[in-house]
This record gives C-alpha cells, structure tokens and sequence, in this order.
C-alpha cells in the first residue's frame, strides 16, 4: 500500500475536480438557504479546505505541494462562484454553444476551404440565433 503522501501525488489531477465538485453540489443545495446561512457555509468551506490545506502542504512531495500551493493561493478564483452565485460555477453554456458546429464539422469531415468555412459559419450563425 502506498505512503499517503504518495498515494496525494499519485492523485494530484483528480483533487481539484473533486473538491470543486463537492463544493458545486453542496452550493447548488445551500443556495436554498437564506443568505446568511448560504454565506456562512460558503466560509465555514472555506476555512476548513484552508485548513485542510494547510495541513498537507508540508507533508506533500513536490508536483502535490504545487498543487495544494496553487489550491491555496489561487483560492479567489478557485471559489468566485461561491462568493457570487450568480456566476455560473461551470462553462456548459459556452460549450453547449459550440456544440452544433463541432457535430457538423465531425459529420461533413470538415471544411476544406475557407469559403466553405464561412458559408457554414454563416448558417449556424443563423440557426443558433
């Protein structure tokens, strides 16, 4: 069985989907709440990843100590939504957007010419307004 520390490196590209998803489902059921009670979840969250943090960094090897470093010091960015939640906390609109012209690029093998490529920007300009 793996150390702990090792076991965190091993993982280090699961924790931030991870911990942003807890964070996302618990704030989807919070935001129910009346404001204070919403914002005092948001900083009890807050506190405790900070904690958590704080605990591992040191114990943590190199590429997992970056990661928890950069969890710690990009925390605003990491955590706008809960602060403002009417930002979206995912980019599904913008990718949903993009979806119709990638299915038909996938279907027609492409454009190969850039006439062609405007002709069909133009149509699902059209179809998507």
């Amino acid at each position: 069985m793996d150390h702990p520390i090792t076991a965190l490196s091993n993982i280090k590209s699961c924790i931030p989907c991870c911990v942003w998803l807890i964070a996302f489902l618990s704030a989807i059921r919070f935001q129910t709440l009346e404001c204070a009670s919403y914002n005092d979840w948001v900083n009890k969250f807050k506190a405790k990843l900070h904690s958590s943090i704080d605990q591992w960094i040191d114990l943590a090897g190199a590429t997992a100590g970056q990661l928890l470093r950069s969890l710690r010091d990009k925390a605003a960015q990491w955590w706008y939504f809960l602060d403002n939640p009417e930002v979206p906390p995912d980019n599904n609109q913008a990718e949903r957007s993009l979806r119709l012209a990638v299915t038909k690029r996938k279907v027609n093998g492409g454009s190969r010419s850039m006439e062609r490529f405007q002709h069909t920007a133009n149509l699902l300009m059209v179809v998507q307004t």
